[in-house]
């Protein structure tokens, strides 16, 4: 083990994983303090083909603008490939700030008792389900987008049409070559289409798992404050406390109180403009596949617009999830020190020690997104917003009708 190196979590298993495999599939080391890109091969070359591919997508719905359904068919992987590049331009511009935050929760981590690593193990493991959850999602409609034309061309081929004539691209575009003039041509398109595919897949998964993980790592040191705020009422209760070791017990509380604030505004400053570009393209993206699930179509396409849209979901219930959490877990302590602490046996001066934590606890931690607050109203108002949107695109698609 180097100096870089950070020291395993012992007693916590899968620790870190899906959020290890997406980063070093694009060739990122989120972990090391002294280098991030590790290999410039595999974060590079798909990076830059995923972005070249949004022109083609693009040039494609410009020419197609009295269709709305091919328009929206189209645009909707183009703002995946939009955001997924955002993501990682954005996670490299705060890589200093992102990387610190991640190396001081994982030493943090380290410090936990043996009763307080089981409460870490509990929060990793959700955060492990959550994560890995999500990847299948998302790979199973990546892997349904690039098969979805052979199983349609195959349908079409037993109704009796040329198997070929009916071989569509995995993504609809205007390419710089036919891509049905030659099979080389196809497979360029094809070879291109995956290629971004894998890109947009584990960029958007490596971003996500990361919010994912430290969200739960620090609602984690929100439980283990509670707890301790617990132990302490208990011992106090049945008098073996002291003033001066309850004011000196209940100081090491309020400091950890506000070492998990410090982290959360680190937090918060890092994440704040991923979650805004996050919900700003999510509510766009969910309107043009609303409009194509509703619109109808072949049964392969109707799957692959409806795990698409799961997908755009889980993504934003992974990020207001993790902001209610985080406001939730916040607001817990001043319940805590109300629900754990005997306050008609409390001399006046415990009574008083307790009211700085206790003020302080009652105004809740929050992540934004620059203009708006990450919670679960958050995400009501994106689908709200998807839904006028859909109404306005059904409107207009009647209309050129």
């Amino acid at each position: 083990m180097t100096s870089d190196d950070l020291p395993p979590l012992e007693g916590v298993k899968y620790y870190f994983v899906v959020q290890k495999f997406c980063f070093t599939a694009i060739g990122v080391d989120a972990l090391s303090a002294r280098r991030t890109i590790v290999n410039g091969f595999l974060f590079w070359i798909p990076n830059i083909v995923q972005f070249i591919l949004s022109q083609p997508l693009t040039l494609y719905s410009l020419q197609h603008l009295e269709d709305m359904s091919l328009v929206t068919d189209a645009m909707a992987p183009v703002w995946q490939v939009l955001m997924a590049n955002m993501k990682m331009a954005l996670f490299l511009w705060h890589k200093k700030e992102m990387k610190k935050l991640v190396r001081d929760l994982w030493l943090w981590n380290l410090e936990a008792t043996p009763d307080e690593l089981k409460i870490l193990e509990v929060e990793n493991r959700k955060d492990t389900m959550t994560s890995f959850s999500f990847y299948m999602t998302v790979l199973t409609t990546g892997i349904l987008a690039l098969t979805s034309p052979f199983f349609k061309a195959f349908y079409r081929y037993l109704k009796g049409d040329n198997y070929w004539d009916a071989l569509e691209t995995p993504l609809k575009g205007s390419y710089f070559i036919d891509p049905k003039e030659t099979y080389m041509g196809y497979f360029i398109a094809y070879m291109w289409a995956f290629i971004a595919i894998y890109a947009v897949l584990n960029t958007t998964l490596a971003a996500d798992s990361l919010f994912s993980w430290i969200v739960h790592n620090i609602s984690a040191h929100f439980w283990i404050l509670r707890e301790r705020l617990k132990s302490i009422a208990a011992t106090n209760r049945e008098g073996s406390h002291g003033y001066g070791k309850f004011r000196k017990s209940i100081g090491d509380c309020v400091r950890y109180h506000q070492r998990i604030i410090d982290t959360i505004d680190e937090f918060n400053k890092v994440f704040m403009t991923i979650v805004f570009v996050k919900f700003l393209i999510s509510c766009i993206q969910i309107a043009f596949l609303a409009f194509q699930f509703v619109r109808g179509g072949d049964f392969a396409g109707q799957v692959f617009h409806m795990l698409f849209l799961m997908s755009i979901s889980i993504q934003m219930m992974l990020y207001c999830y993790g902001g209610q959490r985080i406001k939730d877990e916040s607001a817990s302590i001043s319940v805590a020190i109300y629900e754990y602490f005997h306050w008609d046996l409390l001399c006046p001066k415990s009574r008083k020690l307790l009211l700085l934590p206790l003020a302080r606890s009652q105004k809740p931690c929050k992540l934004t997104g620059v203009f708006f607050i990450a919670d679960l109203s958050l995400f009501l108002w994106v689908y709200k917003t998807a839904g006028s949107f859909v109404t306005l695109m059904m409107s207009v698609s009647d209309t050129s009708n």
